[in-house]
């Protein structure tokens, strides 16, 4: 049986090299396609057939609230992406070459409250006294886009559907391939998109069976401390009943004094 370290480490690998497949699955120019279909029309300049560069940043997320808002670590995502981009995109103080950022989330396991659901936030611009040209391009520089799945919710759109079946973890990766093709035509003829959809459910399985794993042998350990701890505190009623003090229960039951006075204590609480 693997020790407690052996454990940690083995489920860590799995989750890191899941999380890596997940990005991978994500960052295929078929999947973008359709996290990227209300903003696509924006790659070109129509009127004048110029290219306009996107710097766009896709997470996926396992939990709503880990701690802190998704919105607020977006904001800070697109912030950095800004900031980064001097010296790269902009030098000096041509700020005006500064390229719009997206920062797109996706929560796999939203709460049901919330279900299916896709919120947009970007800035805009409002007028407190009327005056001042509005001209977008100079203002419209970050967008954070959150996308929330929940299979157990009846709303939503065939992004979220398309995206719910895509990183399912009780799918398997053939039912996957098979259904995306059918129901949303995302082909599937490529060899490498096959390979990561099967690496990805794969690597689930197997985090899925660490985690089974883990949590029977903790169980069946704190099981047993549990149950030792229920006996001790049993001897301990028994010898204060007789009339016993602390140390000398401790000697009769090979315990430390210490660990006698403070369950007496916790029973007197």
């Amino acid at each position: 049986m693997k020790n407690e370290l052996a454990r940690e480490l083995s489920l860590a690998e799995g989750k890191h090299q899941y999380d890596n497949q997940v990005k991978r699955v994500l960052s295929n120019k078929i999947i973008l396609a359709w996290i990227y279909y209300d903003i696509r029309f924006s790659a070109y300049l129509e009127t004048r057939k110029e290219r306009i560069r996107l710097l766009i940043n896709v997470k996926a997320q396992k939990a709503f609230y880990p701690g802190y808002s998704l919105t607020t670590r977006g904001i800070f995502y697109g912030a950095r992406m800004i900031s980064a981009q001097k010296g790269i995109e902009f030098a000096g103080r041509d700020y005006d070459n500064i390229r719009k950022v997206y920062s797109i989330w996706i929560c796999m396991n939203a709460p049901d409250y919330i279900g299916n659901a896709i919120s947009k936030y970007r800035i805009c611009k409002e007028d407190l006294i009327p005056g001042i040209p509005d001209q977008r391009n100079t203002y419209d520089k970050m967008t954070v886009v959150t996308v929330c799945l929940n299979p157990k919710s009846g709303k939503g759109n065939p992004l979220t559907r398309m995206l719910g079946l895509l990183l399912s973890p009780k799918i398997k990766g053939k039912v996957k391939i098979q259904q995306l093709k059918e129901e949303f035509a995302i082909p599937m003829e490529s060899k490498s998109m096959g390979e990561k959809l099967n690496q990805m459910c794969n690597l689930s399985d197997y985090v899925e069976e660490l985690g089974i794993q883990k949590g029977l042998e903790r169980g069946l350990e704190q099981g047993l401390e549990q149950g030792k701890e229920q006996l001790l505190r049993l001897q301990i009623e028994k010898k204060l009943a007789k009339g016993l003090s602390p140390a000398e229960i401790a000697e009769a039951l090979e315990e430390e004094e210490e660990t006698i006075r403070r369950m007496i204590g916790d029973r007197a609480v």
